[in-house]
């Protein structure tokens, strides 16, 4: 406590603003006793205080601004430390889009950083935004600058498609078995005998099922009656899995909030409101009880069904925030810049999983094996089902609520309901129920889809870290010492590459030469180019350098070629050969894409059988796949090598494929599924270290796309030139034949 006077309120202030931003102690001390009445003891004391996070609008946000209507101006109230301590509110509640603050901290925002504008790296330093999360911010910006270029204006709405919430991240990602878990719990508990046994007879696999793995976390039993479930109909009409919180009012499909029931009670008693009927919850509380307390239910779980209290208004409006705002902080970050680049335009947000669950519901099959063009159909279908919800429930999720009842359920949220009407507002039409499936579909049969990588000069670690014994390595452990005898580092990271032209005997050579990261800081102008080409094919040549082309060009990496017309981006060095990931997406008829994706589900349950040691899982009628359906997927598969150009950079798995047909026949048709899916992995773009054959008599590790560093070194090829791309890909540039350069 101060002992030597008094201070008002305007000099706690100023002393509280000098220590945010001071970290010099002595400093602070000569400042307080030269500006302020105080004794040793009161400036040693105030000095010893520590405050942070000082931000450049705390003063007048927290107690200049009142809460105001973002559209009528209506003062609704107080400012923040007002509200603060008037009420019994957080500072995240009032920071909620419910609220008038937060659209008045974006316009102040919006405008100082018009009056103050900075680079996008400076803005998102300002933010916090984590290095890892940079790159997409500046791509994305990037492509939108480029779209609002190519149309002459600014887009009217730009659809932002959300992280799945951490529930749907965990889903089919589990560290720990199921089959574990559950056995975990029930050694536990008495009178467990039967089921233990019964678990037992159980595969990891088959509790991947939601129904199996529910039946024994609720120890066989209804969560609404306490009767017995037969396991044997688990999966008939006999029962359901019920949503605690409605699906029409709260998207949530984690386990917390499921249950296995009767469905005749889930029909007649539970239905579609909440909380659960007092008679369900009056008989059941014990038997939940019980569950909570061994862990078979979380605590989440338990408040769910045992809360007597309907959804407010608040909750309701915040379920579906929930749907139409973002929390995360590399999409608030792409938000904040997009509204400062284009005040005019709207930004929509639309959840991961609502774009899946319109797939299945209209049957538009996703296997990613295939190709990435998924990804590209995904931001189509979050325009389409974006728009919707923002039809559907305007800008004031409670607003929306208070007009429609609340509680009443006279609206949902469930994507089958909304789609079963049409949805308007105004002269704004998002959807008609007849019509526009029609028109979404064709869409997503298209796929003339703009694929692109972005380039960049590799940053990072010089090199991996390992240190190797004599004889070993590619970095010297220090400058002089020899690799041969000393040992020294491998994996020396390359930055970029420089084209570059030099005479061995008679013959000129044109080279790709890679620039290690630990040289590039003394390789700047284009005479230190010269003499790093020069000292680099002298050294690994033996050879006199010519030229450096292209005036000296970074190559960057992921920089895209076209090798005799087939597409590819530079990946990495490795000896003398220059690898590269595919830039060419496979496309199949709509027959195999479907068929491809029953082999996934299954190589799913394969998967787990090889992970937790399990017996092999046999393919049945249910699985739908067939020995005569593989080999006319492996036939197609090896004509797209034969007559396209995927064979050019892939001559050995095309060999593979060729002479090992008949093998391929004899096999199980489980093994013929998962070769199948390896076959598949040799056009995939993201297969830059090749693809397992083993099952068809192949190498482990083949269909690697590379090319000599020395691109005339051979016959082999005619035409090698860059792609250079837009961000979006709709703008391009073919270099010169760099074989004639």
């Amino acid at each position: 406590m101060l002992q030597s006077g008094f201070l008002s309120e305007n000099q706690a202030e100023e002393i509280i603003a000098r220590i945010t931003v001071t970290t010099d102690k002595n400093r602070l001390k000569k400042w307080l006793k030269a500006n302020f009445s105080l004794n040793d003891s009161d400036v040693k004391y105030i000095s010893n205080l520590g405050y942070t996070d000082y931000g450049r609008l705390s003063k007048r946000f927290l107690s200049e601004l009142p809460e105001v209507d973002s559209v009528s101006g209506e003062v609704l109230g107080g400012t923040v430390i007002e509200q603060l301590w008037e009420n019994s509110v957080n500072l995240m509640e009032l920071l909620s889009d419910n609220r008038g603050f937060k659209w008045q901290l974006d316009e102040l925002n919006q405008e100082y950083y018009s009056e103050h504008p900075k680079t996008i790296e400076e803005r998102l330093s300002d933010m916090y935004v984590p290095t890892a999360v940079r790159r997409a911010v500046i791509r994305t910006i990037d492509i939108v600058k480029e779209i609002r270029k190519l149309t002459g204006s600014a887009p009217a709405k730009i659809f932002m498609e959300m992280a799945r919430d951490h529930t749907d991240d965990q889903k089919g990602k589990r560290t720990v078995s199921r089959k574990s878990k559950v056995e975990e719990y029930l050694k536990k508990m008495p009178d467990t005998e039967e089921l233990l046994k019964l678990l037992e007879s159980k595969s990891e696999s088959e509790l991947r099922s939601d129904r199996l793995f529910l039946y024994f976390m609720q120890q066989g039993k209804c969560m609404y009656s306490g009767e017995p479930i037969d396991i044997e109909e688990l999966g008939t009409e006999r029962y359901d899995i019920d949503h605690i919180f409605p699906q029409s009012k709260f998207k949530d499909d984690s386990i917390d909030n499921r249950v296995l029931v009767k469905s005749d009670i889930n029909q007649n008693d539970k239905k579609d409101i909440y909380p659960i009927d007092p008679k369900i919850r009056f008989k059941m509380h014990g038997f939940w009880i019980m569950l909570h307390k061994n862990g078979l239910i979380s605590d989440k779980k338990f408040e769910r069904l045992t809360r007597s209290t309907p959804f407010t208004d608040i909750e309701l409006a915040d379920f579906i925030n929930r749907q139409l705002v973002e929390t995360r902080q590399s999409t608030k970050a792409v938000t904040v810049l997009l509204k400062e680049m284009f005040p005019e335009t709207e930004i929509v947000y639309v959840k991961a999983g609502i774009v899946s669950e319109f797939r299945q519901l209209y049957d538009m099959v996703k296997c990613r094996e295939i190709n990435d063009l998924h990804h590209a159909k995904d931001a189509y279908l979050n325009i389409v089902l974006g728009n919707v919800y923002d039809t559907k429930f305007t800008k004031n999720p409670l607003n929306f609520i208070k007009e429609n009842g609340g509680n009443n359920h006279n609206y949902s949220m469930k994507i089958t309901s909304l789609l079963d009407h049409d949805i308007q507002r105004g002269n704004v039409i998002a959807w008609k129920k007849d019509e526009t499936i029609a028109t979404v579909k064709k869409q997503m049969s298209k796929n003339n889809i703009r694929f692109v990588r972005y380039s960049f000069c590799q940053k990072g670690e010089l090199f991996k870290q390992e240190l190797l014994r004599k004889g070993h390595g590619q970095v010297p452990r220090k400058k002089g010492l020899d690799v041969e005898k000393y040992g020294g580092y491998q994996k020396s990271a390359i930055t970029y590459f420089l084209l570059a032209k030099y005479k061995k005997g008679k013959k000129q050579i044109i080279a790709l030469i890679p620039v290690d990261l630990r040289f590039a800081v003394n390789v700047k102008t284009f005479d230190d180019k010269v003499k790093f080409c020069s000292d680099y094919v002298e050294q690994n040549f033996n050879a006199n350098l010519e030229t450096v082309l292209l005036g000296g060009r970074k190559i960057k990496i992921n920089t895209l070629f076209e090798i005799d017309g087939f597409r590819a981006n530079l990946s990495c060095r490795t000896n003398n050969n220059i690898w590269f990931k595919g830039g060419m997406q496979l496309v199949l008829s709509w027959e195999f894409e479907l068929y491809a994706k029953k082999l996934s589900s299954y190589s799913v349950k394969f998967s787990d059988a090889v992970k937790f040691k399990s017996d092999i899982p046999q393919i049945t009628k249910y699985d739908k796949i067939t020995p005569e359906q593989n080999i006319a997927l492996y036939d197609f598969l090896y004509e797209k090598l034969a007559v396209t150009k995927y064979g050019i950079l892939m001559p050995t798995p095309l060999e593979t494929l060729k002479n090992n047909r008949e093998f391929f026949i004899n096999l199980p048709v489980e093994k013929q599924a998962i070769a199948l899916l390896h076959v598949i992995e040799l056009f995939g773009c993201s297969n830059s270290s090749g693809t397992d054959l083993t099952l068809i008599n192949g190498a482990k590790s083949t269909g690697i796309l590379q090319i000599s560093m020395s691109l005339n070194g051979t016959k082999r090829f005619s035409d090698i030139r860059i792609i250079d791309q837009s961000p979006t890909g709709l703008i391009e540039h073919r270099s010169e034949n760099l074989l004639e350069v």
